[in-house]
């Protein structure tokens, strides 16, 4: 017999990216040389207000 069907949809799972990303990696060496705060700014336009 078959059992019930779960939904799963709620479910949360913490990540973090410290931990998946190894300490020696190139991106974290790009992030530590380049201020990538220019892309909200720019990008500050298209958000919704009431968001």
């Amino acid at each position: 017999m078959l059992s019930s069907v779960q939904n799963h949809l709620h479910d949360q799972t913490k990540v973090s990216i410290d931990e998946l990303v190894p300490h020696d990696h190139f991106l974290r060496t790009i992030d530590v040389l380049i201020d990538f705060s220019f892309i909200e700014r720019m990008t500050t336009s298209y958000y919704y207000i009431d968001n």
